[in-house]
């Protein structure tokens, strides 16, 4: 993941500089934030050949400057400057046009330093190797670490070096002033200066950054104040980087910036590289979405059509089942009314045959083929048969009636006459 980043040129080298010592971090800006990959510190020298070592000769860095002499004005104090005027207020010699002015309206102050000076510094680092994108005053950076209240009636917070303090002041929150005194006339400031343009700071809780207990103790001593420490929220490169992902790295308050448009240039196609990649990834993710519906669809539609499609299966076979039961009740049917017709037919003659029969008389057999009956049974005697003939002959269904055989026989033991005739149908 931190290779892509690189790739994608989303990353800062981040230089801060002071009088013989240097500190040089790479930022990398990603999803889970912003983070530091490489740290260099000492001389200038050293941290040019940790850029080259690192590929990042042909990278600008943001510079963080601890050297020039930056004044800052509240906005109610740069508001009641001059518009013209040859020489400024708080500098006489100098007119108000030979300074640059940084805004940082967001912090409650607003930064003057000397063109002249600004211009001395950056061609300093474009010979040490550097191309400066921005070069920022450290002055403006630490207030942004400072926790103040707004319900006191002010603070003052210093940061120490070898040489000497950085003062901010505030009240009610609010920015006042920020002065830079060497270490040998911190007892007058606080002691002369002060009482006369600020009155009430003898009461404001003075906080030491990252300071140590022999340091608070040395400076309690010299200002006759008590003083406590307070951690600084994060590095000032990381602060650096952090406002020029945040802001723009082009919109920071800055001194001056280094002729070498390259870097510039590479930033500005980094940037560019990086939006057309966006909208191609939204494209694509858009596309794989829209072919995920599809594929949703195609598989719902092919779901639901092979449900119909069985669905029209089953139908079809039972359309079949029940055509090929309908062909059966037809031929049922039909064999159902020939049978029908038949025995319609023959019903009167078989029941005026059975109304025929004496009372010692039973058929064993009898069979109708076109219109003839034969006809066999027993009689207990001879006569019945005699009177069955006669019976039949009367019968308006019969006619043409014929005694074909008798035979004298025994039944379980009984005399009995067989006979057998046959008669046709009128």
């Amino acid at each position: 993941m931190e290779l892509l980043e690189l790739l994608l040129g989303r990353f800062w080298w981040c230089l801060e500089y002071n009088r013989g010592h240097a500190r040089l971090a790479r930022f990398v800006h990603s999803r889970r934030g912003l983070y530091r990959t490489d740290f260099c510190e000492g001389t200038l020298e050293e941290c040019k050949g940790y850029l080259e070592f690192h590929k990042g000769s042909m990278d600008g860095v943001l510079v963080v400057d601890d050297t020039l002499p930056v004044r800052l004005l509240s906005t109610n104090e740069y508001a009641l400057l001059p518009a013209d005027g040859d020489d400024a207020v708080f500098l006489p010699g100098y007119a108000k046009t030979d300074f640059k002015v940084l805004m940082a309206e967001e912090e409650g102050f607003i930064g003057l330093c000397l063109d002249r000076s600004c211009e001395v510094l950056v061609a300093e680092l474009e010979r040490k190797g550097f191309a400066p994108l921005q070069v920022i005053p450290s002055a403006f950076l630490y207030p942004s670490m400072f926790s103040v209240q707004p319900d006191l009636e002010g603070e003052i917070f210093i940061r120490a070096t070898d040489t000497y303090y950085d003062i901010w002041i505030y009240g009610e929150g609010v920015f006042q002033a920020y002065h830079r005194i060497v270490k040998d006339r911190i007892t007058s400031f606080f002691n002369q200066f002060c009482p006369e343009h600020y009155p009430a700071v003898a009461s404001f809780p003075v906080r030491l950054l990252n300071g140590d207990t022999s340091s608070v103790d040395s400076l309690q001593k010299e200002i006759g104040l008590s003083v406590t420490i307070v951690a600084q929220k994060h590095d000032i490169l990381e602060s650096l980087a952090e406002d020029a992902w945040l802001f723009g790295w082009e919109k920071l308050p800055s001194l001056g910036t280094g002729k070498d448009t390259i870097p510039s240039k590479r930033l500005h196609e980094s940037a560019a590289f990086r939006k057309v990649l966006k909208i191609a990834g939204t494209f694509l993710a858009f596309s794989l979405a829209l072919v995920g519906v599809l594929g949703l669809f195609v598989a719902g539609y092919g779901f639901y059509t092979r449900s119909d499609r069985i669905d029209l299966e089953k139908k079809a076979s039972i359309g079949r089942e029940l055509s090929s039961m309908s062909e059966k009740l037809e031929k049922d049917r039909v064999e159902a009314e020939s049978l029908l017709r038949h025995r319609t037919r023959h019903a009167s003659p078989l029941s005026l045959l059975v109304q025929a029969l004496p009372e010692g008389m039973w058929l064993t057999r009898w069979d109708i083929q076109g219109g003839r009956y034969f006809i066999q049974g027993f009689a207990t005697e001879a006569q019945d048969v005699s009177i069955f003939l006669s019976r039949l002959e009367e019968s308006p269904a019969f006619t043409q009636v014929r005694l074909r055989t008798t035979e004298k026989t025994n039944w379980k033991r009984k005399p009995v006459v067989r006979f057998d005739l046959v008669a046709e149908e009128k």
